[in-house]
């Protein structure tokens, strides 16, 4: 039969709230308020900022950083919070954006769309109200268009996942000892031939002894 999403519209992977939105429940006594609740926006991506924060570690300057720190949301020192804007990307493709309560769905996998709702009033998404609000659509397009319409998400390339799987054999079967080179170089390479930008990028180093 399945799961259910109550009132959220969309399911797993969808950029409806049904698909993207979860509970977070944090317990530090002393320190977050019990009892509280909050509707701030907040990301997975948050967490390495905040707890960098909390910690008195060292964000990297030299490249960009998606997240940003939610301390004050987790303390109860905010009333707006720390982020008021979040992107959907459903795989590679930019969908939808919110800002504060409002939420702009411009495309999804038939094409292009002009769909706006209230999150505050209307949480399952049922009403679009663009053609009430032209300046909202308008201030959540140009918030939009800050991000890249398209990125190169790891994993969800077929590619990606053939190299990573024969990289891994040769390293299991000795042939080669140190490979994250080649795996940075397969990465750099699909990311040239599909000419998509990325907003972070990594390397995993792995050892065979």
């Amino acid at each position: 039969q399945g799961g259910s999403n109550g009132a959220l519209r969309g399911k797993k992977g969808e950029t409806w709230e049904g698909g993207q939105r979860v509970a977070c429940i944090m317990r530090w006594p002393g320190k977050i308020p019990a009892g509280t609740v909050t509707n701030d926006i907040a990301s997975a991506i948050d967490f390495f900022p905040t707890v960098a924060q909390l910690t008195g570690a060292e964000v990297p300057s030299d490249r960009p950083i998606d997240g940003v720190d939610i301390s004050s949301t987790m303390f109860g020192e905010s009333e707006s919070g720390a982020r008021d804007t979040f992107v959907y990307y459903r795989g590679d493709d930019l969908e939808a954006v919110r800002k504060g309560k409002w939420k702009l769905h411009f495309h999804k996998d038939e094409g292009e769309i002009n769909e706006l709702y209230d999150l505050i009033d209307d949480i399952g998404e049922t009403t679009d109200i663009s053609s009430e609000h032209p300046d909202v659509v308008a201030r959540l397009r140009a918030a939009a268009d800050r991000f890249p319409k398209r990125r190169l998400l790891l994993g969800t390339q077929a590619a990606l996942g053939v190299q990573a799987f024969t990289l891994a054999l040769l390293v299991f079967t000795g042939h080669v000892q140190y490979w994250h080179v080649a795996a940075l170089a397969c990465l750099y390479g699909c990311v040239n031939v599909l000419d998509i930008p990325t907003r972070q990028s990594f390397v995993v180093e792995l050892r065979s002894e």
